[in-house]
Protein backbone atom coordinates (compact mmCIF):
# COMPACT_ATOMS: atom_id res chain seq x y z
CA UNK A 1 0.00 0.00 0.00
CA UNK A 2 1.14 2.96 -1.02
CA UNK A 3 1.46 6.70 1.10
CA UNK A 4 0.11 9.84 0.23
CA UNK A 5 2.87 12.57 -0.81
CA UNK A 6 3.10 14.78 1.56
CA UNK A 7 5.83 18.17 1.17
CA UNK A 8 8.34 16.57 3.69
CA UNK A 9 7.90 13.38 1.67
CA UNK A 10 8.26 15.39 -1.30
CA UNK A 11 11.42 16.52 -0.31
CA UNK A 12 12.70 12.92 0.97
CA UNK A 13 12.03 11.55 -3.08
CA UNK A 14 14.93 11.62 -4.72
CA UNK A 15 14.99 13.82 -7.92
CA UNK A 16 17.52 15.08 -10.64
CA UNK A 17 17.11 18.85 -11.95
CA UNK A 18 18.48 19.31 -15.29
CA UNK A 19 17.69 22.97 -15.45
CA UNK A 20 19.00 24.74 -13.00
CA UNK A 21 21.12 27.97 -13.34
CA UNK A 22 23.65 28.74 -10.80
CA UNK A 23 23.60 32.21 -10.92
CA UNK A 24 20.28 31.98 -10.20
CA UNK A 25 20.23 29.72 -6.73
CA UNK A 26 22.70 32.00 -4.87
CA UNK A 27 21.59 32.50 -1.02
CA UNK A 28 20.75 36.33 -0.52
CA UNK A 29 22.07 35.84 3.24
CA UNK A 30 25.53 35.19 1.07
CA UNK A 31 24.94 38.06 -1.31
CA UNK A 32 25.02 40.11 1.55
CA UNK A 33 27.88 38.25 3.75
CA UNK A 34 30.35 38.27 0.50
CA UNK A 35 29.22 42.17 -0.47
CA UNK A 36 30.05 43.82 3.30
CA UNK A 37 33.35 41.63 3.82
CA UNK A 38 34.92 42.56 0.05
CA UNK A 39 32.91 46.22 0.35
CA UNK A 40 30.78 45.44 -3.02
CA UNK A 41 27.91 48.21 -3.37
CA UNK A 42 24.81 46.31 -3.25
CA UNK A 43 21.01 48.31 -3.64
CA UNK A 44 20.21 47.57 -0.21
CA UNK A 45 22.27 45.41 2.48
CA UNK A 46 18.77 44.64 4.25
CA UNK A 47 17.72 40.98 3.74
CA UNK A 48 14.09 41.63 3.14
CA UNK A 49 14.62 44.37 0.81
CA UNK A 50 17.18 42.61 -0.86
CA UNK A 51 14.94 39.65 -1.60
CA UNK A 52 12.55 42.05 -2.67
CA UNK A 53 14.68 42.54 -5.61
CA UNK A 54 16.71 39.36 -6.39
CA UNK A 55 13.40 36.52 -5.34
CA UNK A 56 10.41 37.32 -7.50
CA UNK A 57 6.85 36.79 -7.22
CA UNK A 58 3.61 35.67 -9.75
CA UNK A 59 3.79 39.67 -9.80
CA UNK A 60 6.61 39.82 -12.11
CA UNK A 61 5.62 42.09 -15.23
CA UNK A 62 8.54 39.92 -17.85
CA UNK A 63 11.48 38.03 -18.52
CA UNK A 64 13.64 41.33 -18.89
CA UNK A 65 12.05 42.10 -15.25
CA UNK A 66 13.23 38.74 -13.90
CA UNK A 67 16.67 39.05 -15.61
CA UNK A 68 17.25 42.38 -13.40
CA UNK A 69 17.94 40.23 -10.59
CA UNK A 70 21.05 38.88 -11.80
CA UNK A 71 22.41 42.11 -12.24
CA UNK A 72 22.80 42.31 -8.50
CA UNK A 73 23.53 38.55 -8.36
CA UNK A 74 27.10 38.48 -10.45
CA UNK A 75 28.08 41.56 -8.28
CA UNK A 76 29.81 39.49 -5.43
CA UNK A 77 30.54 36.05 -8.51
CA UNK A 78 33.88 38.18 -9.55
CA UNK A 79 36.83 36.07 -7.64
CA UNK A 80 37.45 32.17 -7.39
CA UNK A 81 36.94 32.42 -3.38
CA UNK A 82 33.42 33.57 -4.23
CA UNK A 83 32.31 31.17 -6.77
CA UNK A 84 33.87 28.30 -4.97
CA UNK A 85 32.00 29.04 -2.20
CA UNK A 86 28.30 30.01 -3.66
CA UNK A 87 28.61 27.07 -5.96
CA UNK A 88 29.11 24.41 -3.25
CA UNK A 89 26.06 26.54 -1.35
CA UNK A 90 23.76 25.36 -4.40
CA UNK A 91 25.28 21.96 -4.19
CA UNK A 92 24.86 22.12 -0.95
CA UNK A 93 20.79 23.45 -1.07
CA UNK A 94 20.32 21.34 -4.14
CA UNK A 95 21.08 18.27 -1.66
CA UNK A 96 18.99 18.93 1.41
CA UNK A 97 16.42 19.60 -1.23
CA UNK A 98 16.65 15.58 -1.84
CA UNK A 99 18.33 16.02 -4.98
CA UNK A 100 20.65 13.22 -6.10
CA UNK A 101 21.62 14.64 -9.14
CA UNK A 102 21.60 18.38 -10.43
CA UNK A 103 23.03 19.89 -13.57
CA UNK A 104 23.66 23.31 -12.38
CA UNK A 105 24.07 25.96 -16.11
CA UNK A 106 26.18 29.50 -15.85
CA UNK A 107 27.60 31.78 -18.29
CA UNK A 108 31.43 32.10 -17.24
CA UNK A 109 31.39 35.31 -18.93
CA UNK A 110 29.51 36.88 -16.12
CA UNK A 111 32.13 36.65 -13.80
CA UNK A 112 34.68 38.07 -15.63
CA UNK A 113 34.00 41.55 -15.00
CA UNK A 114 36.88 42.35 -12.76
CA UNK A 115 39.53 39.98 -14.31
CA UNK A 116 39.13 36.72 -13.88
CA UNK A 117 39.31 34.41 -17.01
CA UNK A 118 36.75 32.12 -18.43
CA UNK A 119 38.99 29.19 -17.08
CA UNK A 120 39.30 30.86 -13.78
CA UNK A 121 35.41 30.56 -13.64
CA UNK A 122 35.38 27.24 -14.72
CA UNK A 123 38.01 25.95 -11.91
CA UNK A 124 36.08 27.58 -9.40
CA UNK A 125 32.74 26.15 -10.34
CA UNK A 126 34.54 23.11 -10.79
CA UNK A 127 36.31 22.93 -7.04
CA UNK A 128 32.88 24.31 -5.40
CA UNK A 129 31.13 21.17 -7.28
CA UNK A 130 33.49 18.72 -6.10
CA UNK A 131 33.87 19.56 -2.60
CA UNK A 132 30.28 19.18 -2.64
CA UNK A 133 30.14 15.75 -4.12
CA UNK A 134 32.43 14.75 -1.12
CA UNK A 135 30.73 15.73 1.81
CA UNK A 136 27.51 14.81 0.28
CA UNK A 137 27.70 12.33 -2.17
CA UNK A 138 25.43 14.57 -4.63
CA UNK A 139 25.97 14.14 -8.36
CA UNK A 140 26.54 17.17 -10.12
CA UNK A 141 27.53 18.45 -13.72
CA UNK A 142 27.67 21.69 -15.80
CA UNK A 143 26.65 23.17 -18.76
CA UNK A 144 28.02 26.29 -20.09
CA UNK A 145 26.15 28.67 -21.37
CA UNK A 146 26.64 31.38 -23.85
CA UNK A 147 25.07 34.40 -24.07
CA UNK A 148 22.57 34.79 -26.91
CA UNK A 149 22.71 38.58 -27.38
CA UNK A 150 26.42 38.34 -27.49
CA UNK A 151 28.78 37.95 -30.54
CA UNK A 152 29.31 34.88 -32.39
CA UNK A 153 32.77 34.88 -31.35
CA UNK A 154 32.25 35.07 -27.67
CA UNK A 155 29.44 32.16 -27.94
CA UNK A 156 32.22 29.80 -29.60
CA UNK A 157 34.67 31.04 -26.61
CA UNK A 158 31.97 29.43 -24.21
CA UNK A 159 31.44 26.27 -26.50
CA UNK A 160 35.62 25.73 -26.60
CA UNK A 161 35.50 26.29 -22.65
CA UNK A 162 32.71 23.78 -22.80
CA UNK A 163 35.23 21.11 -24.69
CA UNK A 164 38.28 22.06 -22.54
CA UNK A 165 36.64 20.70 -19.42
CA UNK A 166 34.36 18.12 -20.99
CA UNK A 167 36.36 15.37 -18.68
CA UNK A 168 36.34 17.66 -15.46
CA UNK A 169 32.16 17.64 -15.15
CA UNK A 170 31.16 19.44 -17.94
CA UNK A 171 28.31 17.94 -20.42
CA UNK A 172 26.73 20.31 -21.91
CA UNK A 173 26.35 23.72 -24.29
CA UNK A 174 23.44 25.97 -23.29
CA UNK A 175 22.13 29.12 -25.39
CA UNK A 176 20.97 31.66 -22.68
CA UNK A 177 19.76 35.26 -22.22
CA UNK A 178 17.35 37.14 -24.02
CA UNK A 179 15.80 35.30 -26.65
CA UNK A 180 13.35 37.44 -28.65
CA UNK A 181 15.33 38.56 -31.62
CA UNK A 182 18.29 36.10 -31.01
CA UNK A 183 17.50 33.02 -33.11
CA UNK A 184 19.97 30.03 -32.29
CA UNK A 185 21.65 29.95 -35.42
CA UNK A 186 23.12 33.16 -34.70
CA UNK A 187 25.48 31.03 -33.02
CA UNK A 188 25.61 28.08 -35.22
CA UNK A 189 29.49 28.03 -35.11
CA UNK A 190 29.41 27.41 -31.69
CA UNK A 191 26.89 24.85 -31.52
CA UNK A 192 28.61 23.31 -34.21
CA UNK A 193 31.54 23.33 -32.65
CA UNK A 194 30.27 21.22 -29.16
CA UNK A 195 28.53 19.02 -31.53
CA UNK A 196 31.59 18.42 -33.47
CA UNK A 197 33.84 17.30 -29.70
CA UNK A 198 31.02 14.99 -27.88
CA UNK A 199 29.21 17.96 -25.91
CA UNK A 200 25.24 17.80 -25.66
CA UNK A 201 23.32 20.68 -26.04
CA UNK A 202 20.66 22.39 -24.81
CA UNK A 203 18.97 25.55 -25.59
CA UNK A 204 16.46 28.07 -24.21
CA UNK A 205 13.40 28.09 -26.96
CA UNK A 206 9.88 28.77 -27.04
CA UNK A 207 10.07 30.96 -24.02
CA UNK A 208 9.88 34.38 -24.67
CA UNK A 209 9.84 33.87 -28.73
CA UNK A 210 7.90 31.47 -30.54
CA UNK A 211 7.96 28.39 -32.27
CA UNK A 212 10.36 29.39 -34.74
CA UNK A 213 13.19 29.27 -31.92
CA UNK A 214 12.47 26.14 -31.16
CA UNK A 215 12.92 24.45 -34.56
CA UNK A 216 15.98 26.72 -34.33
CA UNK A 217 17.43 24.91 -31.65
CA UNK A 218 16.38 21.81 -32.96
CA UNK A 219 18.31 22.56 -36.58
CA UNK A 220 21.98 23.53 -34.28
CA UNK A 221 21.60 20.03 -32.31
CA UNK A 222 19.79 21.10 -29.53
CA UNK A 223 18.37 17.41 -27.25
CA UNK A 224 16.90 19.16 -25.06
CA UNK A 225 14.54 22.50 -25.08
CA UNK A 226 14.49 25.03 -22.40
CA UNK A 227 10.91 25.90 -21.77
CA UNK A 228 9.61 25.28 -24.85
CA UNK A 229 6.20 26.49 -23.29
CA UNK A 230 5.18 27.56 -27.10
CA UNK A 231 6.19 24.79 -29.73
CA UNK A 232 2.65 24.02 -29.48
CA UNK A 233 1.70 26.55 -31.54
CA UNK A 234 3.15 24.69 -34.60
CA UNK A 235 2.00 21.01 -35.83
CA UNK A 236 5.19 21.38 -37.97
CA UNK A 237 7.12 22.40 -34.94
CA UNK A 238 5.12 19.26 -32.36
CA UNK A 239 6.14 16.68 -35.54
CA UNK A 240 9.91 17.93 -35.77
CA UNK A 241 10.42 17.68 -31.47
CA UNK A 242 8.83 13.89 -31.85
CA UNK A 243 10.90 12.87 -34.50
CA UNK A 244 14.05 14.37 -32.99
CA UNK A 245 13.42 12.85 -29.71
CA UNK A 246 13.57 16.08 -27.95
CA UNK A 247 13.11 16.43 -24.76
CA UNK A 248 11.64 19.64 -22.99
CA UNK A 249 12.78 20.99 -19.75
CA UNK A 250 9.65 22.81 -17.82
CA UNK A 251 10.40 25.11 -15.25
CA UNK A 252 6.18 25.83 -14.03
CA UNK A 253 7.25 28.52 -11.45
CA UNK A 254 9.45 30.87 -13.59
CA UNK A 255 7.36 30.46 -16.18
CA UNK A 256 4.66 32.29 -14.54
CA UNK A 257 6.84 34.90 -13.47
CA UNK A 258 8.41 35.72 -16.86
CA UNK A 259 5.11 35.66 -18.34
CA UNK A 260 5.47 32.88 -20.58
CA UNK A 261 2.34 31.60 -19.30
CA UNK A 262 -0.43 33.57 -17.93
CA UNK A 263 -1.52 30.93 -14.93
CA UNK A 264 -0.72 28.20 -14.28
CA UNK A 265 -3.51 26.23 -15.27
CA UNK A 266 -2.13 27.14 -18.60
CA UNK A 267 1.29 25.07 -19.05
CA UNK A 268 1.52 22.76 -21.60
CA UNK A 269 3.32 20.23 -20.13
CA UNK A 270 0.55 17.96 -19.86
CA UNK A 271 -0.27 18.78 -23.60
CA UNK A 272 3.23 17.97 -24.35
CA UNK A 273 2.90 14.90 -22.39
CA UNK A 274 -0.12 13.47 -24.13
CA UNK A 275 1.38 13.94 -27.42
CA UNK A 276 4.20 11.34 -26.38
CA UNK A 277 7.17 14.40 -25.96
CA UNK A 278 9.19 13.32 -22.67
CA UNK A 279 9.31 16.35 -20.08
CA UNK A 280 11.08 17.11 -17.10
CA UNK A 281 9.88 18.97 -14.43
CA UNK A 282 13.17 21.50 -13.53
CA UNK A 283 13.56 24.85 -10.98
CA UNK A 284 14.85 27.42 -13.44
CA UNK A 285 16.43 29.45 -10.33
CA UNK A 286 15.53 28.60 -7.04
CA UNK A 287 16.15 31.94 -5.44
CA UNK A 288 15.22 34.00 -8.02
CA UNK A 289 12.12 32.23 -8.88
CA UNK A 290 11.63 31.52 -4.64
CA UNK A 291 11.21 27.64 -5.28
CA UNK A 292 12.59 24.57 -5.09
CA UNK A 293 12.42 21.44 -6.92
CA UNK A 294 10.25 19.41 -4.43
CA UNK A 295 7.85 22.07 -4.49
CA UNK A 296 7.88 22.41 -8.01
CA UNK A 297 6.86 18.60 -8.32
CA UNK A 298 4.35 19.05 -5.52
CA UNK A 299 2.67 22.09 -7.48
CA UNK A 300 2.47 19.79 -10.61
CA UNK A 301 0.93 16.72 -8.76
CA UNK A 302 -1.84 18.98 -7.00
CA UNK A 303 -1.82 20.95 -10.34
CA UNK A 304 -2.84 17.74 -12.80
CA UNK A 305 -3.98 15.44 -9.96
CA UNK A 306 -0.84 12.69 -11.04
CA UNK A 307 -1.14 9.29 -9.07
CA UNK A 308 2.05 8.68 -7.08
CA UNK A 309 3.35 6.08 -9.94
CA UNK A 310 3.25 9.17 -12.26
CA UNK A 311 4.75 11.49 -10.61
CA UNK A 312 7.73 9.04 -9.58
CA UNK A 313 8.34 8.17 -13.82
CA UNK A 314 8.24 12.02 -13.96
CA UNK A 315 11.19 12.16 -11.74
CA UNK A 316 12.66 9.33 -13.45
CA UNK A 317 12.84 10.91 -16.76
CA UNK A 318 14.94 13.28 -15.31
CA UNK A 319 17.95 10.75 -14.32
CA UNK A 320 16.92 9.21 -18.46
CA UNK A 321 17.35 13.07 -20.02
CA UNK A 322 20.66 13.78 -17.87
CA UNK A 323 23.76 14.63 -20.13
CA UNK A 324 25.61 12.70 -17.61
CA UNK A 325 28.57 10.47 -19.21
CA UNK A 326 28.84 7.71 -17.73
CA UNK A 327 25.70 5.29 -17.87
CA UNK A 328 27.26 3.45 -14.85
CA UNK A 329 26.22 6.15 -12.68
CA UNK A 330 22.88 7.17 -14.44
CA UNK A 331 21.97 3.07 -13.51
CA UNK A 332 23.41 3.39 -10.27
CA UNK A 333 21.15 6.91 -9.59
CA UNK A 334 17.87 5.37 -11.18
CA UNK A 335 17.93 2.07 -9.08
CA UNK A 336 18.70 3.84 -5.79
CA UNK A 337 15.81 6.43 -6.59
CA UNK A 338 13.37 3.19 -7.04
CA UNK A 339 14.70 1.76 -3.75
CA UNK A 340 14.75 4.88 -1.94
CA UNK A 341 10.85 5.67 -3.16
CA UNK A 342 10.02 2.26 -2.44
CA UNK A 343 11.42 2.38 1.49
CA UNK A 344 9.28 5.83 1.65
CA UNK A 345 6.17 3.41 0.51
CA UNK A 346 5.78 6.32 -2.51
CA UNK A 347 5.32 3.11 -4.78
CA UNK A 348 5.21 -0.40 -3.93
Amino acid sequence: MTTTITHDLFKQMPKADLHRHYDGCIRPSSIIEIAKEQNIELPTYDLNELNKLVMMTNDCESLVQYLKAFDIINLVLQTKDNIERTMFECCEDAYLDGCTYVEFRFAPIQSTNKGLSMKEVMEACIAGVKKAEKKYGIVVRLIVCAMRHLSEEESLKAAQLAVEFKNDHVVGFDLAGPENGFMPSKHKKACQYAFDHGIHITIHAGEAAGYESVDDAIKNHAERIGHGVRLLENKETIKNVLENKVIVECCLTSNIQTKAINKMEDHPILQLMELGIPCTINTDNTTVSSCSLSGEDELFTNLFGFSNEQIVELIMNSFRAAFIEDESIRTKLIQDAYTKMRQLKVIV
